[in-house]
């Protein structure tokens, strides 16, 4: 008998409690899709102004475009490292007291590629790839330690890890790239704040 009662007492609930349930209901799922909405806003707001900021960084839109399409490695790290190696300079030529030359933005060494041409080596897209995949190689070796990995990119593994070996200049590069590094990434927060309140601003939110 109760169940009778219970079922006839919903059953008459009015139909205008009904359609306000609806309304609610269809007025969370507008806030979900533009709240979704707004995040992906958001994610590319953040991704064009890495862009801007990285190119303005570097006067280098193919090398931006490079770093940023590759997944090996940190290209904040790359910049930095790339900022000390050749201040971002394609076309940059370093000599050493043994002989051999560096080449291009990752400063390449013609003895470790002897394979490469100087031509090949100068070459960005060829440059930037070889740079990266071995910046990888001593990040891979060293287990992640981004001072070791610098030592070694700068000096070799053996004389890395062996410390009596290490030149000062070594832990001189690898200060100045970590330095480097975090003027990076202050700089790119500091762009991506400004690009979100410069969207919020005009919708009277700021």
């Amino acid at each position: 008998m109760m169940f009778w009662v219970m079922a006839y007492h919903f059953i008459s609930q009015p139909l205008d409690r009904v359609t306000e349930l609806n309304t609610q209901i269809a007025t969370l799922e507008k806030t979900r899709d533009e709240v979704s909405q707004e995040l992906a806003t958001l994610h590319l707001i953040e991704m064009q102004a890495k862009v801007d900021f990285y190119t303005e960084l570097t006067s280098d839109e193919f090398l931006v475009d490079q770093l940023l399409t590759q997944d090996r490695i940190d290209p904040e790290l790359a910049l930095a490292l790339v900022s000390v190696e050749s201040g971002y300079n394609p076309r940059a030529v370093g000599r050493n007291t043994n002989g051999s030359r560096d080449f291009g933005f990752f400063q390449l060494n013609s003895t470790t590629y002897s394979q490469y041409s100087a031509s090949a080596l100068l070459d960005p897209e060829t440059n930037i790839d070889l740079g990266v995949r071995h910046l990888d190689w001593v990040l891979d070796w060293s287990g992640n330690d981004v001072e070791l990995a610098l030592w070694a990119y700068n000096a070799g593994p053996y004389r890395a890890t062996n410390p009596g070996l290490l030149p000062v200049s070594t832990q001189i590069y690898a200060e100045k790239i970590q330095d480097k590094l975090d003027r990076i990434i202050q700089g790119r927060r500091l762009v991506v704040a400004q690009r979100k309140l410069d969207h919020y601003t005009p919708l009277g939110l700021y």
